[in-house]
């Protein structure tokens, strides 16, 4: 269904989701100030790739599967913004990704309901596609494995007996190390990693593992009490406007990246495709 907004009557109290959209914004921001102002500091993008696993296991983990317009009206901004600046059309924004895997997750899972073989050939289903996905939108399929880890998460809080809770552990990890794989094969900022940014990477995604398998959607009452009232609001926000803080910081970046570096971003020569994206179809056709 599409909705201008479906989100109810918010809380006063600082809630776990707050909480963990706070820190993927923050991870998010810095991912992008690395890809436009820093292209050559791969710590950004170490960092802010963090966010990815974040932001498609809450859409498995949500129990509304509600199309926002408002996402909608977002993707077709930055799409212009993108034109205006000089990027690419496709792949278009993680917004309609997201939306992509909102609407299907529950058609997945019933593959996943079944057991290990099914969710293995779900699995299976998600990788194949991703090459050719991942040319009309952002991360292909490839987040969809994490929103199947937040779907599983959620069913087992739920009790649910037909999902077990001893394949989320693997269900994450094969997610982990399929998005770091083929994220170093297609971002060139991420093809030289040293040891020592491999391991801080594989260690942040073991971080982002604990974090998200122990999340519980709550209100967090003694949290907000003990936190002073401009630290509770400012966490609120980011916690709550996340898809307008997602627009609105990347249009700026895009209009200061447009002023600062002429010679990488020139006022609408925009191309069709993502010139990272060819080489990575060019690379796996021709392994």
């Amino acid at each position: 269904m599409l909705v201008w907004n479906s989100a109810n009557k918010l809380p006063n109290q600082l809630t776990s989701h707050d909480f963990l959209k706070t820190i993927a914004i923050v991870l998010m921001v810095i991912d992008h100030i690395g890809a436009y102002f820093y292209p050559d500091e791969t710590w950004f993008r170490i960092l802010g790739r963090l966010c990815v696993p974040i932001w498609f296991f809450l859409i498995g983990y949500a129990r509304s599967r509600d199309i926002s317009l408002k996402a909608l009206v977002g993707a077709l901004v930055l799409l212009g913004s993108a034109m205006v600046v000089g990027e690419h059309v496709l792949p278009i924004s993680i917004l309609v990704t997201l939306m992509i895997g909102r609407n299907f997750i529950d058609a997945w899972m019933g593959a996943g309901r079944r057991g290990g073989e099914a969710l293995a050939g779900l699995f299976f289903i998600l990788l194949l596609l991703y090459v050719p996905t991942s040319i009309v939108f952002e991360y292909g399929t490839i987040g969809f494995l994490f929103t199947v880890f937040g779907a599983m998460c959620r069913y087992r809080q739920d009790n649910e007996a037909h999902i077990t809770a001893k394949y989320n552990r693997e269900v994450f990890y094969f997610a982990a190390a399929s998005f770091a794989s083929f994220t170093m094969l297609q971002a060139a900022p991420m093809d030289y990693l040293s040891m020592v940014q491999l391991v801080s990477l594989s260690l942040g995604m073991v971080a982002v593992y604990q974090v998200l398998r122990r999340f519980h959607s709550g209100e967090l009452p003694r949290i907000t009490n003990a936190l002073p009232g401009f630290v509770v609001q400012t966490i609120q926000f980011t916690g709550r406007r996340t898809l307008e803080i997602y627009v609105a910081h990347l249009l700026v970046i895009k209009a200061l990246a447009l002023y600062l570096y002429p010679d990488r971003f020139v006022f609408m020569q925009w191309d069709w495709t993502s010139e990272a994206v060819m080489k990575f179809i060019d690379t796996m056709i021709l392994a």
